[in-house]
């Protein structure tokens, strides 16, 4: 994704609408690094209008899963809620087969022009 942004008197540029992990960043064709979501805060520039470049880096949650687990994207996974089975995982509320039909996947992508 590529557009033009202008970073105010702070020297910064706050990306939205972005779904994904992280983000390789080029500001005027020089690669300035990674950023993280919820913020997406690009810092140091100088004040204007930047070129402003984006690669998006997927989870890997929606590649690997476990995409049938009652609480869809874990922050923690073990093997056992692959199968569905309550475990040290889980909250202590969880009933003992936390499998559920419903896929869930994580939103990726930019929603609109950043």
């Amino acid at each position: 994704m590529e557009c033009m942004a202008a970073a105010g008197e702070d020297g910064r540029i706050k990306l939205g609408h972005i779904h994904g992990d992280c983000a390789r960043i080029w500001v005027d064709n020089r690669e300035y690094g990674v950023i993280w979501g919820p913020a997406w805060v690009i810092t140091g520039l100088t004040e204007g209008i930047h070129r402003i470049t984006a690669e998006l880096v997927p989870s890997t949650f929606n590649s690997y899963g476990p995409h049938h687990h009652m609480e869809g994207d874990r922050h923690v996974i073990s093997p056992a809620q692959y199968e569905g089975v309550k475990n040290f995982a889980d909250s202590e509320e969880s009933p003992a087969c936390t499998k559920v039909p419903q896929w869930h996947f994580r939103k990726f992508g930019i929603g609109r022009e950043i």
